[in-house]
Parts: C-alpha cells; structure tokens; sequence
C-alpha cells in the first residue's frame, strides 16, 4: 500500500469542495426567496396603510390583523403570473397548469363587506334592516377550504369565520355614509349586490325537489335577537324530525326483525 502525496490530496480536495461566502450574522443566503419575502412583507404593509386611509374605524387597521394582512399577499404572489414567464409560483413548486381563475376571486385585502345567508340570495337587494349588523371586514380567504372561501371579521365581536355569501364593498364607498342619503346608500348597496356577491355554496335539490344539501347557518354573532330566536326555533324543529324519523326507522327495523322471527318459527 502507497502513501498518497500531499499535493495530489490538496488537489483532490479543492476539486471536491466548493468555497462559499457567508455574511456576517445572515440567516439566510437565497437571494430570491429574501426578495419575495420583502415583497410580501411590504405589500402587507400597503394593505394595512391603504384600510387605515381609507377606513380607519371599527378597529379595521388594528395591528393583530397583521398575520392576515401577511396570508393574503402570500396567496396573491403565489397565484400572480410572473412578468417574465408567465408562470404563477405555485405552478413551479407544483409542476400543474392554472387557468389563474381563482383571481377573479381577489378582493381589496380589509374591505367592508356584508354576510348574507343562502336563502337571501334571491332577493334583488341587501337587506336593509341589518345592514349594519351584517357588516363585516374581508381578511383573506379560509386555508380550511378548497375553494376561496372569504375569511369575514365581525365588527363587533372581533370573531373571525369563513362565510359562504358575501357582498363586497372594494371602493370603500358605505363606511362613510353620514353625508350619503337613504336613497344613495340603497342604491350603492343594490349595485354592490348585483356586481360583487360571492355566493360560495348554494342550497342543492334532486330531481323531485327534495333538499340534498343545505349550506352551514351563521353562526350566531350574526344574527339579530329575533333571528337568534327563530334560529334556536328552526334547530329545535330539526331535532323533532330527526327524533321521529329515528323512532320510525327503530319501529319498522323491529317490525321486520319480528316479522322475520315468525318465519323461522
């Protein structure tokens, strides 16, 4: 067995290793990940400012929103395509194609907006009794759903829940209302109903009209006094049907078990 030179294990080793320069204290040395991560955190700061200018009431520029702030920009600059390529960030980490139609679900990140229920949405307009109280701020959308399902904060409460019908208000235009009529108000509401409504589930019936599906009610931060109360009504009127047919299957599965019993005797 040889002994291998020195030179020849210094040449072997340069060829072998790669000489990399570290900034003093960085954490990260991506270049192009530090520079999304800036985009992302400044346009997160122009949401906040743009809601602060624009709004600035009910607590709508608060600093706790910022993580949402920080999600929806993130879902933005993974769905926009790049100027270059034409490819959004998503396709490359997923190596899919995109249509980019979920974009025309983006909305102006803190908007005011108003939580309906599925069953209003046959109605030409907004209800205008619990315009108010139906109120909501738009902060992303659910990570929990598939679809973009609207992330929506009561002003009231702070609660923050996916809603599946929602009218947006991207213009700002019914938080300062106190110089508007009630006929101009009407009117902008009814506009708002007819071009920026999201209605994510619907209520779905087969082929003899029979309810197959009925989209989740809201929850009760949402609802008025008597609306809680015709609620609570409606879940104890769900209970009695479900308790009779119950009862029902349990009587005619212990008919068909006697029944069956009195043949083998």
């Amino acid at each position: 067995m040889g002994f291998l030179h020195w030179q020849s294990f210094a040449s072997s080793v340069r060829r072998t290793l790669r000489r990399s320069l570290y900034g003093v204290g960085a954490q990260h040395q991506n270049a192009e990940a530090e520079r999304s991560i800036q985009t992302v955190m400044y346009m997160a700061r122009s949401f906040m400012i743009h809601v602060a200018l624009h709004w600035g009431e009910d607590q709508s520029d608060d600093f706790s929103l910022w993580s949402f702030a920080v999600d929806y920009e993130a879902w933005l600059y993974n769905h926009i395509p790049q100027r270059r390529s034409g490819i959004t960030p998503i396709q490359f980490a997923w190596k899919t194609k995109s249509n980019h139609l979920d974009l025309n679900h983006a909305h102006v990140w803190g908007c005011p907006c108003y939580v309906l229920e599925a069953k209003l949405q046959e109605n030409s307009k907004l209800p205008k009794w619990n315009r108010r109280g139906r109120m909501g701020q738009f902060l992303g959308f659910s990570k929990e759903h598939l679809s973009t399902v609207a992330l929506v904060r009561n002003l009231h409460t702070g609660y923050v829940s996916p809603q599946y019908q929602v009218v947006f208000d991207n213009k700002f235009e019914t938080v300062f209302s106190d110089e508007k009529t009630s006929d101009e108000l009407d009117k902008i509401c009814n506009e708002l109903f007819l071009n920026s409504c999201e209605c994510y589930a619907e209520e779905e019936y087969n082929e003899d009209g029979v309810l197959i599906y009925k989209p989740c009610p809201l929850h009760e931060v949402w609802l008025s006094e008597l609306e809680h109360c015709d609620h609570h009504a409606e879940l104890d009127k769900q209970r009695d049907c479900v308790t009779c047919r119950v009862k029902e299957l349990e009587t005619h599965e212990a008919k068909h078990h006697l029944d069956k019993t009195l043949e083998w005797e």
